[in-house]
């Protein structure tokens, strides 16, 4: 018995061989769940003329997990014997049908087991498709449930009409009875049906869901154990994977040493239509393998084709027919291919971000390398060439669908391999700034990647697969497949518009301008009426981010004028606040130019201070600048405000120094921000540093140098003015311990910057030194021939020039 076999990668079934419906699936073992449903006592049985009928009601608490097998009840009732066929069949009724809509794709339920020919049988109805492509349909099968093996048997499966009318009734034929063209039933748990029965979405609608409940009959009909030339002509279904139909008719393989591409006679062409029927050679067709092969089947296919005479029947038409359905299956066959390693590739994939791919070559010439979901130059043009075939048979339309379906699972395996999810305005909400960073960095791959890469080769395959062919259209094959991608990534855009957090500003800024760059991606893809809604709401969103943007940028000047945090720092250093804003608005000047288009109105908010006011009026620039010299003017405007709660107006003096410096120092670092502010307000604000030095000299050492006043040394007498060395002694003791206890107080006083320390250190020795040194020249010497004179001139120049060198420094 010749037997065909597909390797477990190719997974076909066949929406080519229906009308009403979408296809044939085939399987051998459905999937093993763990659990069975809980049976409740209320059971009613009733009968039709087909057979028996079982009704049960079933109530479950962990049905999504479980197959569902219902109670048996009477056997079916086997028919009569048309010579060696013996019939029955079986009614069967699904009940609460809704409760499974729960169901992963895959999951099943199982009616009770019936008896036909002999044989145990059931019936498998998965409520949610079998596969990932079936998930809006039902997938019925029929499945045998004894332990023999090579069961011959023929099936035809309905749904019961339960709208009274009788009219819409629907059956599926599988076999035909008369022609004893059976099925080759395999071993236990072999099964063969429908993987796209019919659309969820009618079942109500037409009659056949009523009352929570679908009713499904079956007639099986059972030959006597085959001899083996029944063997050759049945379906062998016997490996651990899906298999392919053999043709109805299907005549012993004819061997073929002939290469010719060519065919003189149509019994030739013929003879190679038959030879590629064996899976083997089909598989051959399918697999990126000889061309040579392929093409010698593309011209017995041609030459098949013009020997069939219109109104007249012959064999070239059954050949001609065949060849048709087996082009649909190598169609089929060749993304099935795609579609296993897409869910491959998706299953080892992990959420880091790190492991997408950084680029996807979609070169369609040249290669024939597979990887990422790509479809190689040889699968390319085999698709295109059995598309040319079908165009002009007229049986391409299935195909689009088929072609639409893998192509879309590919794109959106891609798309998921990138980790977004699915985020709610509430959940971006949630998120702490590098996390919603860090996700607005993983859109922003996707997207480029989507609109650099994969639509763009999508297209490219739509176009160079499908050209030429009228049934297939720009709108109801292509945008179809990378539509729900881009629905998905816009509807995240569309999510963060509702950020109310300021500190998120630049991630929001890096998806803005990512959304610049591919929305005429986006509205020259989606240009049609069908999809234009795309386009559109990317346009609406930009929009929205733009609003978004003024509202955060707002935010935070509110933030850097009004923030209350009334606890500088105990040695006057640089506040959190003076950072923070100096380091927001640094990233800020690196968004310049997008920013510069964003925001378009001058400051309104008034600073209550008319210098400062009187000044922005003045200046003239982008509203950009003009607010970042505001954000400037608010801070100043606040830090003078926290210097007030310190109670020594040295540490006020050294406070402003330290950080109006560091704003200075801040700008003039940033080449970007220091154009966009300008050296005419960093002038401003260096003058107030200065001004800030003069009033810590003028709080601090002014005591140090009303030491060497020299008011009170003199004495007089009659006839005789002179210096009283006690006078002048305690005057240099004086001295002495003010400025020691000056040096002491100031020793826990921070200037962080060294340059500023340098100047503030140049600044008092420039008012110490000149009056000292004047009054040693004067006095020093009538000290010198006293006792213990080092008491009273302990300091030197140099040596106060150093004490006052090692003020400021951080311990």
């Amino acid at each position: 018995m010749s037997t065909f076999l597909l390797p477990p990668i190719l997974k076909l079934h066949f929406p080519f061989m229906s009308t009403n419906t979408t296809g044939e699936d085939w399987q051998e073992t459905g999937i093993s769940l763990s659990s069975e449903i809980t049976e409740t006592s209320s059971l009613s049985s009733s009968s039709t003329s087909a057979g028996a009928s079982t009704s049960t009601g079933i109530t479950s608490t962990a049905y999504e997990n479980t197959t569902v097998h219902q109670v048996p009840s009477t056997s079916a009732t086997p028919g009569a014997s048309v010579d060696d066929l013996v019939t029955g069949s079986h009614t069967f009724t699904f009940s609460r049908f809704s409760r499974r809509e729960g169901f992963e794709v895959g999951k099943y339920l199982v009616s009770d087991t019936f008896t036909a020919g002999g044989y145990d049988w059931a019936i498998t109805l998965y409520p949610n498709g079998k596969k990932d492509q079936y998930k809006d349909y039902i997938s019925l099968y029929i499945r045998l449930e004894s332990e023999e093996t090579d069961v011959n048997a023929v099936f035809e499966l309905s749904l019961v009409d339960q709208s009274g009318k009788g009219k819409r009734q629907i059956q599926t034929q599988f076999g035909r009875l008369q022609e004893k063209k059976p099925f080759l039933m395999r071993r236990h748990g072999s099964q063969w049906g429908f993987g796209q029965y019919m659309k969820k979405k009618y079942l109500k609608k037409s009659g056949y869901l009523k009352d929570d409940c679908l009713v499904v009959n079956c007639v099986v009909g059972v030959l006597a154990p085959c001899t083996d030339k029944e063997t050759a002509d049945s379906i062998s279904l016997t490996s651990n994977h899906d298999q392919i139909m053999q043709p109805v008719g299907f005549q012993a393989m004819i061997d073929s040493s002939s290469d010719d591409t060519k065919f003189s006679h149509s019994e030739s062409a013929a003879k190679v239509i038959i030879e590629f029927g064996s899976p083997s050679q089909l598989q051959g067709l399918i697999n990126d393998g000889d061309r040579k092969k392929f093409d010698q089947y593309l011209c017995a296919v041609d030459e098949i084709q013009k020997s069939i005479k219109p109104g007249l029947i012959s064999d070239y038409e059954t050949h001609g027919t065949r060849a048709t359905k087996t082009l649909q299956l190598v169609f089929q066959g060749i993304l099935d291919c795609s579609i296993n390693a897409t869910k491959y590739d998706t299953l080892s994939s992990t959420v880091d971000s790190s492991t997408v791919t950084s680029s996807f070559s979609y070169e369609l010439q040249g290669s024939n390398h597979i990887g990422h979901h790509e479809l190689s130059s040889e699968q390319v043009y085999r698709l295109r060439s059995i598309v040319k075939r079908l165009n002009f048979t007229g049986y391409l339309g299935d195909c689009i669908e088929v072609y639409r379906i893998s192509r879309k699972s590919a794109v959106d395996s891609r798309f998921m391999r990138f980790s977004m999810g699915i985020w709610s305005m509430n959940d971006l909400q949630g998120l702490d700034c590098e996390e919603f960073a860090a996700k607005i960095r993983l859109w922003k791959q996707a997207a480029n990647k989507c609109y650099s890469s994969i639509f763009p080769g999508e297209r490219q395959y739509y176009d160079q697969i499908f050209d030429g062919a009228r049934a297939v259209t720009y709108d109801n094959c292509f945008l179809p497949i990378v539509e729900h991608v881009a629905v998905e990534l816009n509807n995240f855009a569309d999510a963060v518009s509702s950020i109310a957090s300021f500190q998120k500003l630049f991630a929001v800024l890096d998806m803005y301008k990512t959304l610049v760059i591919i929305l005429p991606e986006i509205q020259n893809m989606f240009h049609t009426v069908a999809f234009a809604n795309i386009s559109h709401a990317a346009t609406n969103t930009i929009n929205s981010h733009t609003t978004l943007v003024r509202k955060l940028f707002s935010s935070f000047e509110d933030t850097v004028l009004n923030e209350r945090l009334n606890n500088p720092p105990p040695e006057g250093t640089i506040h959190s606040l003076t950072e923070y804003a100096m380091n927001y608005v640094t990233s800020i000047s690196q968004y310049k130019e997008l920013l510069t288009s964003i925001i378009e109105s001058r400051p309104t908010t008034s600073l209550g201070n008319q210098a400062d006011e009187q000044f922005l009026e003045a200046s003239d620039g982008t509203p950009l600048r003009l607010h970042m010299i505001w954000i400037m003017m608010s801070l100043r405007i606040n830090l003078m405000g926290k210097s007030r709660f310190y109670e020594d107006s040295s540490l006020r003096c050294l406070f402003i120094m330290n950080n109006l410096n560091y704003i200075i120092k801040t700008v003039k670092g940033s080449a970007e921000l220091s154009e966009i502010i300008g050296k005419e307000y960093l002038s401003k604000l260096s003058e107030e540093v200065l001004q800030a030095a003069q009033d810590y000299l003028s709080s601090v050492w002014h005591r140090v140098l009303y030491c060497l006043r020299e008011d009170g040394l003199n004495f007089k007498l009659p006839f005789y003015n002179g210096i009283s060395k006690n006078s002048l002694k305690d005057r240099f003791k004086t001295f002495n311990s003010t400025f020691e206890e000056v040096c002491q107080s100031q020793t826990t006083r921070i200037v962080l910057d060294m340059h500023l320390r340098d100047e503030l250190q140049e600044l008092i020795l420039s008012k110490l030194l000149p009056v000292y040194r004047s009054f040693l020249e004067r006095y020093g010497s009538r000290i010198q021939s006293e006792r213990y004179k080092e008491r009273y001139l302990k300091y030197s120049l140099e040596g106060l020039e150093n004490k006052i060198k090692n003020l400021f420094l951080q311990h």
